[in-house]
Parts: C-alpha cells; sequence; structure tokens
C-alpha cells in the first residue's frame, strides 16, 4: 500500500508540475503565435507574411515580458491592388492568461522601406528601426534617405514616438 501510495504522490506531483508549465509556457509568446497572427491578419492581396522585427519589452508595467513584433507581406496575386508597407502589433501578456494584441499600426512604405531595414536596437520599452526611405523625386531602385523611427506602446496601442530623416551622402 506505502509503494502504491508513493507512486500514486509522484504521479500527482507530475501532473500538478505539468499543469504549473503548461501554464507559464501559454504565456509565453512565440514565434508560431506570432505567425499565427500574421497570417490571421492577411488579405486576398498580399502573400505571406513575413516577420522582420521582434523586440522584447514590458510595455504595460506588469514586470511579464511582451514583444513588439514588425512584419510586412510578400507581393500577393494581386500586386497592383496591394499597398506596401509595414506593420506593428504589440503581444502583451497579462498575468494568469495568454496575451492580447494591441490594433496593428500600418507604417507606410513612404515612410519607410520594409525590405530595406538597415538596423534595430531596443532600449526599455523602445524600439528604433533604421531603414532607407524614398523621397518623392527618387526611384524605385533607388532611395536617397534614411529614417529612423522610434516605436513604444502606449495605451494599448503601438506608436511612432520619434521620427526623422537624412539624405544619404553621396558615398552611399
Amino acid at each position: 500500500m506505502a509503494i502504491f501510495s508513493r507512486k500514486l504522490f509522484v504521479v500527482l506531483w507530475l501532473v500538478v508540475s505539468n499543469l504549473a508549465l503548461a501554464d507559464e509556457a501559454r504565456r509565453v509568446i512565440d514565434h508560431g503565435a506570432v505567425q499565427i497572427f500574421i497570417e490571421s491578419q492577411r488579405t486576398e492581396q498580399n502573400g505571406p507574411g513575413k516577420i522582420l522585427v521582434t523586440s522584447g519589452g514590458d510595455y504595460n508595467g506588469d514586470s511579464i515580458a511582451d514583444k513588439l513584433v514588425m512584419y510586412t507581406y510578400e507581393h500577393g496575386p494581386n500586386r497592383g491592388v496591394k499597398v506596401f508597407g509595414m506593420y506593428a502589433v504589440a503581444f502583451i501578456s497579462e498575468a494568469g492568461s495568454f496575451h492580447k494584441t494591441t490594433d496593428v499600426l500600418f507604417v507606410p512604405e513612404s515612410e519607410m522601406i520594409p525590405e530595406r531595414i538597415l538596423e534595430h536596437s531596443s532600449n526599455g520599452n523602445k524600439t528604433v528601426i533604421t531603414a532607407e526611405k524614398r523621397l518623392p523625386s527618387d526611384a524605385m531602385c533607388c532611395p536617397s534617405a534614411i529614417v529612423s523611427l522610434t516605436f513604444s506602446v502606449e495605451e494599448s496601442k503601438v506608436v511612432i514616438l520619434t521620427g526623422e530623416f537624412q539624405r544619404k551622402s553621396s558615398r552611399d
């Protein structure tokens, strides 16, 4: 009887431990959850989603890791109809539950060319993305400016805090 009780205790401990770990795993915002969200936002005009930048931070001040994701869509079947650009969404973790997403922020290609990101960095709850930018007189092949946009999450929305651009030097 003692051996049976010990085995029962071990089995119950494993079940409870796995349930606790499963709850912890539910709060983890993994690549798969991000990809599922991006595909759920896809329309008939665009192709598959492509993650450009992911950045961790605590955007709601609850000491649980959140994630800011920048993504774009590849060219789809109706290429002429599509509006090109980058999208930003934050996955906000909540204690004891999964996560919620913010509204999606659209950053048009006129502000930043998603396929030409040069660098990105995070500091606290801010993410800075530097990319090439086309000015009105630029040919499609040859953007002549560089832009840096600073993103964060405020009041459950992804926002652009600052943006500045400069012309590339003639050596670029």
